[in-house]
Parts: structure tokens; C-alpha cells; sequence
């Protein structure tokens, strides 16, 4: 797919990030992430920089690659980009945090997630399943350690959890 992916036509976003996707869940993340580097490097070469979804497809390759380390340096990249713009992607948040529970590093997960929280719009991310994945990963923190997150946070965690269900007709 490689050489094909070379041709000056192939060199559009959405040829390369369909070939991305079918590499992911063709359980070939090894190849997605050599394809994502490859295209990071013509971005180089033209003096761009790596953009939110092309992030997120890296990250989605990584996880399935079970490449941790990549998977914590993505996450902190896309963390970044969030920072800047609350509208961009919160799987770097999740994803970082998750690692950290596995660790057992409930308080720096909750300190990674609980920002995040705060700054979500849910009139304009009601439709992104990260939330319900940070929201449940807060709750799940709050049952090994409830004094890690006070009653204020609690109730937000709450009024999130509730707001998506009513978009979505589930709780």
C-alpha cells in the first residue's frame, strides 16, 4: 500500500487517512503508524505540523499496537492541542489517565481529568463518546478513593452523565 500511497495524487488527506483506517481495523497497526509517520514527514518537509485527527488516528494505531510509550507521548500532544482549543479531541486526556489508573496513579489521573471536565461544552460534545469515557473513568476513581474528588466535581460528574443520557436516551 506503501508505494501506491506515494503517487501525487494519493497525497490528499482523505486518501491517506481511509488507508489509516483500513490499516487500524485490518489489525495491521504496525503498517497505520509507519504510513502516519510517513505522512508527518512530507508535513515536515512542507512546514506544517501534525493536526488533531491525524493525532488521533496515530493514538488509535498506537493502542492497537499496544505501543504504550507512543500512546503516552500522542496523548500528551493532543493534550496540548486541547488545551488550546476545548473543542478538540479528549482522548489524549482518557487515554493518559487510563494508563495512569492502571499504575495506580488515581490522584494525577484525576487531576488530568477533572480540568477536561470543566472546560467541556456539552451543547457542542454531546455527541462525542469521550466524555462518557472520562465521566465513567471519574466515577470509577471515586469508588477506589471517594476523597479524591469532592462533592462539587461529584455533582458535575453527575449533571454530565445525566445531560448525555438525555441526548441520548440512555443512561
Amino acid at each position: 500500500m506503501l508505494p501506491v500511497l506515494e503517487q501525487p495524487w494519493a497525497r490528499e488527506w482523505s486518501i491517506t487517512e481511509r488507508c489509516i483506517l483500513y490499516l487500524i481495523y485490518s489489525g495491521k497497526p504496525e503498517q497505520a503508524l509507519d504510513l502516519i509517520r510517513q505522512y508527518q514527514a512530507r508535513l515536515s518537509d512542507e512546514k506544517l505540523s501534525a493536526f488533531p485527527r491525524l493525532l488521533e488516528l496515530k493514538l488509535s494505531a498506537a493502542v492497537a499496537a499496544g505501543n504504550e510509550q507512543e500512546v503516552l507521548s500522542i496523548s500528551d500532544k493532543l493534550i496540548a492541542f486541547s488545551d488550546n482549543n476545548t473543542s478538540e479531541s479528549l482522548w489524549g486526556h482518557y487515554l493518559k489517565a487510563k494508563l495512569l489508573m492502571d499504575s495506580g496513579d488515581f490522584k494525577s489521573a484525576v487531576d488530568l481529568l477533572l480540568p477536561a471536565l470543566n472546560n467541556i461544552d456539552l451543547s457542542s460534545n454531546s455527541g462525542k463518546p469521550t466524555i462518557n469515557y472520562i465521566a465513567d473513568a471519574l466515577l470509577a476513581i471515586n469508588q477506589v478513593d471517594p476523597s479524591l474528588i469532592d462533592s462539587e466535581k461529584k455533582a458535575l460528574i453527575e449533571v454530565v452523565r445525566v445531560y448525555l443520557a438525555s441526548t441520548k436516551g440512555k443512561l
